[in-house]
């Protein structure tokens, strides 16, 4: 059977996954991270490869959300870690880059959360 154009199959991402995944074993790749995403085709994973000893800890850390992550720019989101325990702030920026060009002033004071959040841990 072959596939249309358009139609979304989880087997043939699977395919296409299972001859990636051969190809970079072949090439001396490996996986070291994996996560879900909701709604992925397929029920599929994403999967993090690198050749050993180059693995980048940026997305361990992003995918396992325990470190804090300083964001700027259109449609960034800086993630604040609590160094203590598990919990998690947000700070949005506007998306769009008019509206982030645009409102910057207000961009500016979302980030004062930044020293709010750390004043409640390392203040005093």
């Amino acid at each position: 059977m072959t596939e249309k154009r358009g139609t979304n199959s989880g087997e043939a991402a699977s395919k296409m996954l299972s001859l990636t995944q051969k190809a970079l074993l072949d090439e001396g790749y490996i996986p070291y991270y994996m996560y879900r995403q909701s709604k992925c085709l397929g029920n599929l994973e994403n999967v993090g490869w690198a050749k050993k000893g180059f693995e980048g800890l940026y997305n361990v850390y992003m995918m396992e959300e325990i470190h804090s992550v300083f964001a700027v720019g259109a449609g960034a989101v800086t993630k604040l870690k609590a160094p203590h325990d598990s919990s998690i702030e947000r700070v949005f920026n506007y998306k769009y880059p008019y509206e982030y060009i645009g409102s910057f002033d207000e961009i500016i004071k979302r980030k004062e959360q930044i020293v709010n959040f750390y004043d409640k841990y390392f203040k005093g």
